[in-house]
C-alpha cells in the first residue's frame, strides 16, 4: 500500500469532528497539563464512552495509514458484552468507518486460537476482571462463564492501603525533580516539581502506574494458603523480604505482606477491603448456543424447565454471597461444563492476562486443581513471553482472521442492511 500524505483525507470516513485538546498517545499523557482530565473508555472490558472510543480508533487507524475501504476489521469483545454495545460497534464499523468487512470475536476464542487450542478453558486475569470461560471448537460457552473483580485493581487497592498503613505516601514520578537515596527507616529526601491545577484523575493515573510497577516487582503467590493461626519457626525464611524504591527514593521493605497480596487472589474471603463486594462469580449470562453433545441433546420438557427454575430460585435465595478465589472459580467452571468435554478442557487450561504473570500463580493454581479434581488430567498452558501473555487476544485475533476459512465470516454493510442487526448478532457473532 502506498504512503498517504498527512493532509490527504480522501480515505477517511465521515466521522464527527474530534473534540479539541484531546490526546490519545500514551507518551503525551506523561507530560502534566493544567486541568487535564483522564477518562477511561472501558469498564470491566466493556466500552462505556463511545464518543471517545470512535475518536481513539480514528487516531489509531490514521497513524497506521489504514485504507478504511480496503481493510476489514475484527474487534474483540468480552463474553459479557451487552447487546447495545455489540449493535453499536457493528454500526460504527460498517456505517461510520465504512470498512468493507467486520467481525466480532470473543476474547477467549481469540486466546484459544493464539495457542492453537480451539477447545480450552481460558482463565483470564486482567486489571478489572478475572474470568473463566470454556471454549469448545472456537465457541464460548456463555452460560458457564464465571467472573469476579478479584484481579489487578484488587491488588492495587491492597497495596495502596498497605502503604498508607505504614504512614507512607506513593509519590508519582512526574512530581519528583531530584532525590537522594535513603534507608527504609529514614525520611525520604527529595525535591518536588511544582505544577498547578493537576486534576485528581491525572494524579490517580500516575499513582496507579507506580503501583503497577510495585505489583510486578514484589508480589508472589505462596504455594499454600496463609492463615492467621499458622505459626512459622523462621518467618523471614518462609517469606523472603524484598525492597522497592518509590519514585521519591523512599525504600519500602515487604516481607510476609507481599505473599499475602498474592494469596488474596486465591482466598479473597481472608482479604476483604472496601469497594470489593463478596463475589462467587456465578454466571449471569443467558445463551442458547452452549455446547451439548448430540447423543445427549434432547428437547426440553416441562420437568426440565421446572428443574432449571428451581436451581435459579435456590441460587437467588442465598443470603450471604460466597467468595470464590481463582482456584475455586476455575474448579467450579470445570464442574459446570458437560461431563463429555470436561476431560478435554481440563487438559487444555490456558492462563492469560497481565495479572497472571505473578510468580508462583501457575504452580498454585495447578496444585489446587489437581487436589480438587483427582480424576482429571490437569494441564496448564501459559505463554512465557510477557507481551504475549498481555496481548494474547490480539495475537489470536490476527491468527483467526488470517485463516483461509475465515474469509466467508466477514459481514458487509450490504448484509447488515439486508439481514438486520438482530439476526447477525444471534447467528453470525456467536
Amino acid at each position: 500500500m502506498e504512503d498517504v500524505a498527512d493532509d490527504d483525507t480522501s480515505l477517511r470516513p465521515k466521522i464527527p469532528k474530534k473534540r479539541s485538546f484531546t490526546h490519545y498517545s500514551e507518551n503525551s499523557i506523561n507530560f502534566p497539563k493544567p486541568n487535564a482530565e483522564l477518562k477511561p473508555i472501558l469498564e470491566d472490558g466493556i466500552i462505556t464512552d463511545w464518543d471517545s472510543a470512535v475518536e481513539q480508533w480514528e487516531y489509531l487507524f490514521d497513524n497506521l495509514r489504514a485504507d478504511y475501504k480496503e481493510q476489514p476489521l475484527l474487534l474483540t469483545e468480552p463474553v459479557w458484552n451487552t447487546k447495545e454495545n455489540r449493535t453499536k460497534s457493528l454500526e460504527i464499523a460498517l456505517e461510520q468507518f465504512e470498512f468493507p468487512g467486520f467481525y466480532l470475536a470473543s476474547v477467549p476464542t481469540c486466546v484459544s486460537f493464539a495457542l492453537g487450542r480451539p477447545s480450552a478453558l481460558v482463565v483470564d486475569i486482567g486489571h478489572d476482571i478475572t474470568s473463566v470461560t470454556p471454549v469448545v471448537d472456537g465457541m464460548c460457552l456463555a452460560k458457564t462463564t464465571l467472573k469476579t473483580h478479584y484481579a489487578g485493581k484488587y491488588l492495587s487497592k491492597q497495596l495502596k492501603l498497605h502503604i498508607d498503613s505504614l504512614d507512607k505516601e506513593v509519590i508519582p514520578l512526574y512530581k519528583v525533580k531530584s532525590k537522594v537515596l535513603t534507608q527504609p527507616n529514614e525520611k525520604p529526601n527529595w525535591v518536588p516539581k511544582q505544577f498547578e491545577n493537576i486534576t485528581k484523575s491525572y494524579e490517580d493515573y500516575q499513582i496507579e502506574k507506580t503501583l503497577q510497577q510495585l505489583k510486578e516487582t514484589i508480589i508472589k503467590v505462596p504455594q499454600d494458603p496463609i492463615t492467621k493461626d499458622t505459626k512459622y519457626d523462621d518467618e523471614d525464611e518462609v517469606f523472603p523480604k524484598r525492597s522497592f524504591e518509590l519514585p521519591n527514593a523512599h525504600t519500602i521493605e515487604f516481607g510476609k505482606s507481599r505473599f499475602e497480596f498474592g494469596d488474596s487472589l486465591f482466598e479473597p474471603a481472608n482479604y476483604q477491603i472496601d469497594g470489593f463486594e463478596p463475589e462467587s462469580g456465578e454466571p449471569e449470562i443467558k445463551s442458547n448456543i452452549d455446547y451439548v453433545p448430540l447423543k445427549r441433546a434432547k428437547k426440553p420438557t416441562e420437568d426440565d424447565e421446572q428443574e432449571e427454575q428451581e436451581k435459579t430460585s435456590t441460587r437467588g435465595k442465598k443470603e450471604v454471597p460466597r467468595f470464590r478465589g481463582l482456584s475455586e472459580l476455575t474448579s467450579h467452571a470445570l464442574s459446570l461444563v458437560d461431563v463429555d468435554i470436561r476431560a478435554q478442557l481440563a487438559h487444555n487450561i490456558i492462563v492469560t492476562g497481565g495479572s497472571s504473570l505473578i510468580p508462583g500463580l501457575n504452580d498454585r493454581l495447578l496444585a489446587d486443581l489437581n487436589k480438587n479434581h483427582p480424576g482429571l488430567k490437569i494441564r496448564l498452558h501459559a505463554a512465557g513471553n510477557t507481551a504475549e501473555r498481555k496481548f494474547q487476544s490480539w495475537i489470536g485475533g490476527s491468527v483467526l482472521s488470517s485463516l483461509g476459512t475465515f474469509h466467508q465470516l466477514w459481514v458487509s454493510k450490504k448484509e447488515l442492511e439486508e439481514v438486520g442487526v438482530e439476526k447477525l448478532l444471534s447467528e453470525r457473532f456467536r
